[in-house]
């Protein structure tokens, strides 16, 4: 039943599962600035244990993720908290890139 399901909704095997008498769909998505992130704590580990080739490679990924301003049609309170959050996390990122030259 969960293979006629799955291919019904066209989703991959991993976001159908079942348990006890029900079927759960999972989905889990990621933004830019989650994956923006993740590179950025994967190159600040490599620099940590000297691999700065690697690192920088992993910068530069997590660069071209920053598309123009961050939440910029957003007005609220928590909206612009958050942009300079992000602001401060890219340029805080680009100043770790910057060390590693």
């Amino acid at each position: 039943m969960l293979v006629r399901i799955r291919h019904i909704l066209d989703i991959p095997a991993i976001f159908l599962c079942c348990r006890r008498d029900s079927i759960i769909i999972r989905f889990h998505g990621t933004t830019d600035w989650d994956r923006f992130r993740e590179l950025c704590v994967q190159a600040d580990s490599l620099v940590r244990i000297g691999e700065k080739e690697p690192a920088r490679e992993l910068y530069e990924s997590s660069f071209q993720l920053v598309k123009g301003e961050p939440l910029s049609k957003s007005y609220d309170r928590w909206a612009v908290d958050y942009q300079r959050l992000i602001e401060t996390k890219i340029a805080d990122a680009r100043h770790r890139y910057q060390m590693l030259e």
